[in-house]
């Protein structure tokens, strides 16, 4: 895969970086932002950088800010290395000013919390409104659009590479992973972690505060545990006091257990940024599941470069 790399300094001035030595990429379904960190022949000395996009076949894949910068000169060389973060990472680093909001948009949302910080489109299943909802000391913009989105749509927010916002856990593309299937992606190694440990049978939900303790007036099973004869019990308190988000946020609590209960692992040969949420099919294997890619890690060294898939069952996103 052919890959570019071009850096901004603090003038303004857009370089063109020298092939990687070394390249860490690292995309994550459950966190707004990507990390990449790369250590290119030292050249252009005496500037800093601040910004950095990598292309890959002509397409962006990353565009974001440098977040540390380290010139090394040593009996290995003169070496830059630069650490580096996507634009929405913004949505993480700023706070918000605390208020109380009784009415937020959807509309309001996107222009004045995503938009200035890199979000380039939202994909609302509809315009909405939520008439009360309090920004906290320390709330930054992700969990603001979390809270948003749970409260309003009772779904969870994601960003694509390109920096658009969905409530879709599912990619658009669909892969085949395999070393006999012709033009299927071929591995290197695949590895299947069942987590029992992972798993929650039962979570009993606090609905009232009685004289002599709490009273917990929802239970919910999870069919999951159940079949693999897992016992383990929890009490949730919910954040929200609305009873429809309770239960909600309860189910989700199951639903991550299976997400967490179950991964896949696959290293490939060479550099495949894949999409995230894309789906996943393993012809080789006799009772393979629908996959899902929740994480990928791509690296590159002086001795090649290797992509790790972690992936999901596409049965765990379904609520419990």
């Amino acid at each position: 895969m052919k890959l570019e790399i071009h850096a901004r300094n603090t003038e303004g001035v857009l370089r063109r970086l020298p092939s990687p030595i070394e390249m860490i990429y690292d995309a994550g379904r459950e966190t707004p932002c990507d990390a990449l960190e790369l250590t290119v022949p030292l050249c252009f000395e005496g500037e800093d950088f601040c910004q950095l996009t990598l292309t890959a076949e002509g397409s962006i894949q990353f565009d974001g800010i440098v977040d540390r910068q380290i010139r090394e000169k040593s009996g290995r060389g003169n070496r830059l290395r630069l650490e580096c973060r996507s634009r929405t990472a913004l949505l993480l680093d700023n706070e918000l000013k605390p208020c109380f909001y009784f009415q937020l948009t959807s509309a309001q949302l996107f222009e004045q919390y995503l938009a200035p910080y890199g979000v380039k489109k939202a994909h609302f299943p509809y315009p909405a409104k939520r008439n009360f909802i309090q920004i906290k000391k320390g709330t930054c913009v992700w969990v603001l659009t979390e809270q948003f989105c749970d409260l309003v749509y009772d779904a969870a927010p994601f960003l694509t590479p390109g920096g658009e916002l969905t409530l879709q856990p599912l990619g658009q593309k669909s892969y085949t992973l395999s070393n006999r299937a012709a033009g299927a992606l071929p591995y290197l190694s695949l590895k299947f972690h069942q987590r029992n440990d992972k798993l929650i049978s039962r979570v009993h939900m606090k609905t009232a505060t009685e004289t002599y303790g709490n009273y917990y007036g929802f239970t919910f099973d999870n069919p999951e545990a159940v079949m693999r004869r897992v016992q383990r019990e929890r009490y949730h308190h919910p954040v929200h006091v609305v009873t429809e988000h309770a239960k909600l946020e309860t189910r989700r609590i199951l639903q991550q257990s299976n997400q967490d209960s179950f991964l896949c692992e696959a290293e490939l040969p060479g550099i495949h940024l894949l999409e995230l949420g894309g789906r996943v099919r393993l012809p080789d294997e006799e009772k393979a599941e629908a996959l899902i890619i929740q994480e990928i890690r791509c690296e590159v060294s002086e001795s090649g470069a290797v992509t790790t898939l972690r992936m999901i069952r596409e049965t765990s996103l379904s609520p419990v």
